[in-house]
Order: C-alpha cells, then sequence, then structure tokens
C-alpha cells in the first residue's frame, strides 16, 4: 500500500496512511487468524471428546468381552463330559456356544443303579446373569430327582425355588426324562421345551407332540405334568434346544424345526 501511494523526494507517513494500512492490510488478517484460531479450537475439543468416547468404547467392549469370557468358562464347566458307559444305551450330547453366550445346558446323571436322567434346558437372557441362573436350575434339578418322586412333582418344586430367587427376571424352558434301564419305561416332564424327536426301531424321525408346561421361573404355584413313553430297542431319542430350531441365515430365515427333522433322518443311521 505505501508503495502505491504517489512518489515524494521526502517521504511522510500520515496518520492517514497508517489508518488505510490497518484497514486493508492490518485487519483482514486478524481476522483471518481468530478465525483459524478459533477453527482450531473448535477441532481440538471435537478430537478431544472423539479421543473420550473411543476410549469409554473400547472399555465398554473390554468389559462385555470380559463378562463373556467368564459366562462361557461357567457354562463350559457346568456340562458332564464323561459319558455313562452302560449296555443297555448309547448316549452322546455337545454343544456349540453362540458368540452372545446364553444359558443353556445339558445334564444326565445316574439316580440309582437302574435309573438314567437326562435333562436339557434353555435360559433366557446372556451374558454372567443367564449363566448363574443355569448353574442354579441345574443344581435344583439334580438335587430333587429321585427314583420315588414324580417328575411333575419336581418340576413344581424347583419352579416355586426358582421364582424365590429370580431378582433379574429370567426363566428356564427344560425337559427331563428319567429312564428306566431295565423296563425302558421312560418318564418325563416338559416346562416350555422343544418338543423331542424320536425314531422308533430305526425308523424316521417324528416330533413327539406333547402340550409343554409352562416355563420354571415364570410364575409361582404352578403344577406340572409327568408324561411317560416307553422306549423299545432301537429306538433313538433326540433332545435339542431352540439355538438350533432358530438359528437363522443371512438372509434371516429360520432353520427351523421341519429342516432339522429332514437333517435327522438324512444321517439317521450313517
Amino acid at each position: 500500500l505505501l508503495r502505491s501511494l504517489p512518489y515524494e523526494r521526502e517521504r511522510r507517513i500520515t496518520r492517514e496512511m497508517l489508518s488505510m494500512s490497518i484497514q486493508y492490510y492490518g485487519l483482514p488478517r486478524c481476522m483471518i487468524l481468530a478465525g483459524l484460531n478459533f477453527t482450531c479450537a473448535t477441532l481440538a475439543t471435537r478430537t478431544r471428546k472423539l479421543l473420550e468416547l473411543q476410549v469409554k468404547e473400547s472399555a465398554e467392549k473390554h468389559r462385555i468381552e470380559s463378562e463373556l469370557n467368564v459366562a462361557t468358562q461357567i457354562q463350559t464347566s457346568m456340562l458332564p463330559t464323561a459319558f455313562p458307559e452302560r449296555e443297555e444305551i448309547d448316549l452322546f450330547a455337545s454343544m456349540s456356544p453362540a458368540r452372545e453366550v446364553g444359558g443353556d445346558f445339558y445334564d444326565f446323571f445316574m439316580v440309582d443303579d437302574r435309573h438314567l436322567a437326562i435333562v436339557m434346558a434353555d435360559v433366557s437372557g446372556k451374558g454372567v446373569p443367564a449363566a448363574l441362573f443355569m448353574v442354579i436350575g441345574k443344581t435344583l434339578i439334580k438335587d430333587h430327582t429321585n427314583p420315588d418322586r414324580d417328575l411333575g412333582e419336581v418340576f413344581s418344586r424347583v419352579n416355586d425355588l426358582l421364582c424365590e430367587s429370580n431378582s433379574e427376571g429370567l426363566f428356564i424352558t427344560a425337559f427331563e426324562g428319567v429312564l428306566d434301564l431295565v423296563t425302558g419305561e421312560f418318564n418325563f416332564v416338559n416346562a416350555g421345551h422343544e418338543m423331542p424327536m424320536i425314531s422308533r426301531g430305526g425308523k424316521a424321525f417324528e416330533a413327539h407332540k406333547i402340550r409343554p408346561g409352562f416355563v420354571l421361573a415364570g410364575m409361582e404355584g404352578v403344577r406340572y405334568r409327568r408324561f411317560d413313553l416307553q422306549l423299545q430297542p432301537g429306538d433313538t431319542l433326540y433332545l435339542y434346544t431352540d439355538g438350533v430350531t432358530e438359528a437363522t441365515d443371512a438372509a434371516q430365515t429360520l432353520y427351523g424345526e421341519a429342516r432339522l427333522q429332514a437333517l435327522l433322518n438324512r444321517h439317521h443311521g450313517a
């Protein structure tokens, strides 16, 4: 600006010249610097908040992963691994936990020398609460099962006890059966669980359709009914949880009971 002024032999800086310099040179640059300072401050604040959020999400993710690991350990440690070696039966069970651990469990134990109990159950919910409730349910069912007690009474008592200690509002679908290894008589009770599949003498699997009772821990005072089934040599009983039938593919299509039945029949005897 000063250079653009008319040349004089003796250059003088006047008040007007200073005012013009500030107006056309200094002030715009001050405004630019002020704007940059505001932008940098805003970016710094946003960056700090994003970093804090990332740290918080990372900590939450770690907490969830730790909880799922604990739940998985609880779940797997409670499952029996040694199958009874008896000439009268062949028994096998397996479980593959999903990414989100729930409370699915199975159990089998000798009630006495001639009676074998089998249990298949599924606790609602996920994580440690479901795994701990699984432990309680599994323990109560086993402790109350004996040859002289009706299975309907067993589930009725277990249901009342679970309702007393159910602060999380969970429930259990469960199936328990007791097989007489001498006579083949199979007594069972069903609390809202999936229907078992049965193959008679090596023939095709069919769903054994009965009306299941109410879920365990859902409501106090529920009374359960025992059912009887006569098994013969060569019969096969298949128990499962809804983790099979309610599994979905990429299109969110349920696997379903019909596909499970077809799969069993396709590989039966293989």
